[in-house]
């Protein structure tokens, strides 16, 4: 099986996560972490989704906000998400956490997660 999609994460993209929240879903991935949506300040649901990239076969993260969670959201753990709001933009779409260039890997299981770029 190759490795699931790597986009990259967009600085803008991370400073709004930044002034964001994160709610339990009541879900819990196979590692038994709690997995939850982001929300806005005002409370409104932000869903993150992988979206088509500015050159051909590339694809970014973005955020949509609808009141039901769409199909092909992603959901993260509380862990992840703290990860973002302290985490710096590198130039090629990594996020620097601790030191280290992680990028927002999409999981086949509908779950995001940080990760180094090796495949496993």
């Amino acid at each position: 099986m190759s490795c699931p999609p790597e986009p990259g994460f967009a600085a803008v993209l991370l400073a709004v996560a930044a002034k964001l929240a994160w709610r339990s879903e009541g879900r819990k991935d196979a590692t038994g972490r709690e997995l939850g949506s982001l929300f806005s300040s005002e409370g409104r649901p932000l869903h993150l989704v992988m979206v088509a990239g500015t050159s051909p076969g590339s694809c970014t993260w973005a955020l949509v906000e609808t009141p039901e969670r769409p199909a092909m959201a992603f959901l993260l753990s509380e862990q992840t998400f703290a990860s973002l709001q302290s985490s710096e933009p590198s130039a090629d779409g990594s996020l620097l956490v601790q030191g280290a260039a992680l990028r927002l890997r999409a999981g086949w299981d509908g779950v995001a997660d940080l990760a180094t770029s090796a495949c496993g």
